[in-house]
């Protein structure tokens, strides 16, 4: 409940604040992880950990890299090194067989083979900023960090539509990593 002022009078307001539901979970085990490693973007596929990491500046000793991790060190295999004076790795994700994985700022996704982690393509994109990454089984769903999850077409990077998201009317900025489960009802 809230109070507000209309022609210098105070009167009481009933809106009601609607907030995030909260999801419960459950913490099944927990795993060893380099830390000189940055993580930007992480998913599970086919029972493996994948991982694409960025190189800040202030952070000398880190890597832009893909790799699988190894659950008992916590070292990755490593498969892709991008060269980190030009790009920052981003997030990233699997569909059809391809790793798809997003730069910070070089508006860049590099397309590989998920199998041989060979790179078959490299997409540019009009978002000034690579954030977060998943896919709907059909479609990329890329984060830039603003209010908006911009939905891509995998096989050219092309926008097929943005979604705003708000809370109470108003954009939530800072959307960042991106997970999506498949529905039960699907």
């Amino acid at each position: 409940m809230g109070i507000s002022c209309k022609d210098n009078s105070s009167e009481e307001s009933t809106t009601e604040i609607k907030s995030i539901p909260t999801i419960s979970y459950q913490i099944m085990g927990s795993y060893p992880h380099d830390e000189t490693l940055f993580t930007e973007g992480l998913f599970v596929d086919n029972g493996l950990i994948f991982e694409s990491t960025g190189s800040p500046a202030n952070l000398p000793f880190t890597q832009s890299l893909v790799g699988v991790l190894d659950t008992a060190s916590g070292k990755m295999d490593v498969k892709v090194r991008l060269d980190k004076s030009k790009y920052f790795g981003e997030g990233s994700t699997i569909l059809n067989g391809k790793w798809y994985q997003l730069t910070y700022t070089s508006q860049t996704c590099f397309v590989y083979d998920a199998k041989t982690f060979k790179l078959i393509n490299t997409f540019k994109y009009a978002n000034k900023e690579g954030w977060g990454l998943t896919n709907d089984g059909s479609n990329l769903l890329m984060s830039d960090g603003s209010y908006k999850i911009t939905v891509v077409n995998p096989s050219n990077f092309s926008k097929v539509k943005e979604i705003n998201v708000s809370e109470n009317g108003y954009g939530i900025e800072n959307i960042n990593e991106l997970e999506l489960m498949a529905s039960e009802n699907n």
